[in-house]
C-alpha cells in the first residue's frame, strides 16, 4: 500500500489537481448542497418566530405566502446547486442579496415596536425576537454566500476540466 508521501513524490501537483477534478467531476456538489438545505432551515426558523411577532393584520398572509415561496425556492435551488446547475447558483446570490436588504430594511421597519415609558418584560421579549431576527438573517446569509461560492468554484473547475477536451459530451451524458 502506498502512503500519502509516497504517492504525492510521484506525481506533480498539477497531475494530483487534475486526478481530484477527474474523479470529483461525477460526484456531486455535496458542500453546496448542504448549507443550501441549512439556509431553508433556517429560513423555517426565520418564518416561524416572524409570524409569531407579527400582529395579526393583511400583511400576515401575504408574509406566508410569500415565504413559502421562499421556502420552496430554497429547497429547488439546493437540488440545483446540487448538480453544478449556473442558473440556480446565481439565483441563489440574488437571494443573498435580498437577505442584507431583509437585515438593513425589511425587519426594522416590519419589527418597529413604540416603547412605551416604562419598559416592561414584554417590551425586552419583542426586542429579543427582533435581534433573533437578524441574526438568523445574517446567518442564512453567511450560510448562502459561502454555499455559492464553493457553487461557482466548482462549476469553473468543471467547466475548465470540459474545456480541455478531457471529457467528450458522449462521456458527460451517461
Amino acid at each position: 500500500m502506498i502512503d500519502r508521501i509516497t504517492y504525492r513524490r510521484q506525481f506533480s501537483k498539477e497531475e494530483i489537481h487534475a486526478k481530484k477534478v477527474d474523479e470529483s467531476f461525477y460526484a456531486i456538489n455535496s458542500v453546496s448542497y448542504l448549507l443550501a438545505l441549512a439556509l431553508t432551515v433556517l429560513e423555517i426558523i426565520y418564518m416561524i418566530i416572524a409570524l409569531d411577532n407579527m400582529e395579526r393584520a393583511p400583511i400576515v398572509g401575504i408574509t406566508v405566502i410569500f415565504n413559502i415561496f421562499i421556502i420552496l425556492f430554497l429547497f429547488l435551488a439546493a437540488i440545483k446547486v446540487k448538480v453544478y446547475s449556473k442558473t440556480f447558483t446565481i439565483m441563489l446570490s440574488v437571494f443573498i442579496v435580498y437577505l442584507l436588504i431583509r437585515v438593513f430594511y425589511v425587519i426594522p421597519v416590519l419589527f418597529t415596536y413604540e416603547i412605551p415609558a416604562q419598559i416592561t418584560d414584554t417590551v425586552l421579549f419583542l426586542a429579543q425576537k427582533r435581534s433573533d431576527l437578524i441574526w438568523l438573517s445574517m446567518i442564512s446569509f453567511v450560510f448562502g454566500l459561502v454555499s455559492v461560492v464553493v457553487s461557482f468554484k466548482k462549476i469553473a473547475e468543471r467547466k475548465i476540466y470540459k474545456d480541455s477536451g478531457k471529457i467528450s459530451a458522449c462521456q458527460m451524458s451517461k
